[in-house]
């Protein structure tokens, strides 16, 4: 079973890192975290290499054409990128309870 989790960023760079732990923390393990920045012109992108560098399963997708889609344009592009069979949608200011992935995918088991 393969899981993306898609993000998309832009100026994010205030709640960014705090995101991405919350993502690392899941009890699920095996996920990809593949994000797309929108053209920040703050220091998401930096945090976003640090992640990539560190963490395998993070992958930023755009890290050398940053054009601005918008946040539509952007997640279609990152649905578009890879394909799954799931796939979570993360904003960059949430905080994601340890066992997210866990109950979403157990909740989808009974249908």
């Amino acid at each position: 079973m393969k899981i993306n989790i898609l993000m998309s960023t832009y100026n994010g760079e205030k709640f960014l890192k705090q995101q991405i732990e919350s993502i690392q923390k899941q009890t699920v393990e095996h996920w990809n975290l593949l994000i797309r920045d929108d053209g920040s012109t703050d220091k998401t992108p930096q945090i976003i290499q640090e992640f990539a560098k560190t963490d395998s399963r993070i992958r930023f997708i755009n890290p050398n054409n940053r054009q601005n889609f918008g946040v539509v344009k952007n997640f279609h592009t990152l649905v578009k990128f890879e394909v799954a069979d799931f796939y979570f949608f993360s904003d960059q200011d949430d905080v994601w309870l340890e066992d997210k992935l866990a109950l979403t995918l157990a909740e989808s088991n009974r249908y």
